[in-house]
């Protein structure tokens, strides 16, 4: 028969192997906590890397549209200014004809034109 002192003893690491158990238990169970919110969080942080990624890709892509469109509106902006700058070197060649055309013909009519002071009349011979 067990006595009463062993009884106490007995029933005394009973209730420390319980408390034990229980501190086991909630050290497992904080444990596993802890390492599913780590988890959930790490999960949650890949999500916003991927979401910032998706945004900054379509970000590039509509950057490079943007820049597409003023690269093709620089090149037409450089061909109307080459057309009109051929335009103008017409111009300038055709002014220039003109302008030796008048000198030749300025010179011509100097040559021919005599202008002799006579009683106050001018006469051209």
């Amino acid at each position: 028969m067990m006595k009463f002192v062993d009884f106490v003893h007995f029933s005394l690491l009973i209730s420390i192997n319980l408390l034990v158990a229980s501190k086991v238990f909630n050290y497992l169970f904080f444990f596993l906590l802890q390492k599913s919110v780590k988890r959930e969080h790490f999960l949650w942080q890949l999500f916003n890397i991927h979401n910032d990624y998706v945004k900054t890709i379509k970000d590039l892509e509509d950057e490079e549209r943007s820049r597409e469109g003023v690269v093709k509106e620089l090149e037409n902006f450089e061909n109307e200014a080459s057309k009109k700058k051929k335009e103008q070197v017409k111009y300038l060649k055709e002014i220039a004809l003109r302008e030796k055309r008048i000198n030749e013909k300025s010179s011509k009519l100097d040559k021919s034109v005599s202008i002799f002071p006579t009683f106050g009349v001018w006469t051209i011979l």
